[in-house]
């Protein structure tokens, strides 16, 4: 485990690992969980629902992720 992350990712992490998430899978939801943290300055047990749709609305609309998100839909043809 990366030694950056919080003691809820790490738990997460675990948990995904126990269950056999694909290494690409436990990367992706740890790296997007630690940038939430980062991004509001709190523990994820202290995020409320509002502050992460915000957080996720605010990715969508500055960094494309709906595009990217779109083309590779687009890409395995869905």
């Amino acid at each position: 485990m990366k030694s950056n992350i919080s003691f809820l990712v790490g738990r997460l992490i675990e948990e995904m690992q126990l269950r056999n998430y694909s290494p690409q899978t436990v990367r992706t939801y740890s790296d997007l969980l630690t940038k939430v943290e980062k991004s509001l300055e709190l523990p994820l047990d202290q995020v409320s629902l509002d502050q992460f749709k915000g957080f996720l609305h605010c990715r969508i609309n500055n960094e494309n992720v709906l595009n990217l998100f779109e083309k590779s839909v687009q890409k395995i043809g869905c």
